[in-house]
C-alpha cells in the first residue's frame, strides 16, 4: 500500500483561513494580518484594509494568533 504524503503547509494554511496571522520575512519585517488565501507560491494577507501578496520563499516564521481580525 502506497502512503500519501502530506502537504504541512496546505494543511497549515487550510485550516487557518480569515484567522490572524503573524509572520516575519527573512530580512525581519514583521507583518500582522489575516489570511485571505494561498497557492504554492504565494500567501495572500489582508492588512489594514489593503491586500498583500508575499510569495513563500520569503518567508521565515509563522505564527497564529488568538483569532481575532487584525
Amino acid at each position: 500500500m502506497k502512503k500519501q504524503k502530506t502537504d504541512h503547509q496546505e494543511v497549515f494554511f487550510a485550516k487557518n483561513l480569515d484567522k490572524t496571522i503573524v509572520l516575519f520575512t527573512k530580512n525581519g519585517v514583521r507583518i500582522t494580518g489575516n489570511l485571505k488565501g494561498f497557492d504554492q507560491y504565494s500567501v495572500l494577507l489582508e492588512v489594514k484594509g489593503e491586500q498583500q501578496l508575499l510569495f513563500k520563499s520569503n518567508i521565515s516564521t509563522l505564527t497564529v494568533t488568538d483569532g481575532r481580525k487584525a
